[in-house]
């Protein structure tokens, strides 16, 4: 994703997470990050996207710090956000868009029981090129 290409200056982030506090109070926007317990590094930032509390439904998206990875971090916080929004938010529909080429995003999504419902072909420009956004999702 092009939000990720670059490492956010401090005051980059700062702006990121006051707006993010704003929009998690709105309920426009439900942003979650995950720390290691031992070094207090940021290793996951998750959320809930797009909701639609009229359904309710949400976009489930994340990130994983590279240097974090095979560790189950993200499998942890992303599965238990998912439960988060069937049980607590009565989400029907949570839906994870991913780049077709992000093999670790699509088994992530598979492992915590999201089916693949299709593959939005040349859905959008990345530096490389034309892309394919694989659509999974769980309903309830």
């Amino acid at each position: 994703m092009s939000w990720a290409l670059q490492q956010p200056s401090i005051v980059t982030s700062e702006v990121f997470c006051r707006g993010a506090y704003a929009r998690f109070l709105a309920r426009t926007d439900l942003p979650f990050l995950a720390f290691r317990r031992d070094t207090g590094e940021l290793v996951v930032a998750t959320g809930l996207h797009r909701p639609d509390w009229d359904v309710p439904k949400f976009e489930i998206g994340f990130w994983r710090r590279t240097s974090a990875g095979s560790h189950g971090f993200a499998t942890e916080a992303v599965r238990g956000l998912l439960d988060f929004a069937v049980s607590r938010l009565c989400a029907v529909r949570v839906e994870a868009l991913v780049d077709d080429e992000n093999a670790a995003a699509c088994a992530l999504c598979e492992r915590i029981g999201m089916t693949l419902e299709g593959t939005l072909r040349n859905e959008r420009r990345a530096p490389d090129g034309l892309r394919n956004t694989r659509i999974y999702a769980i309903v309830s």
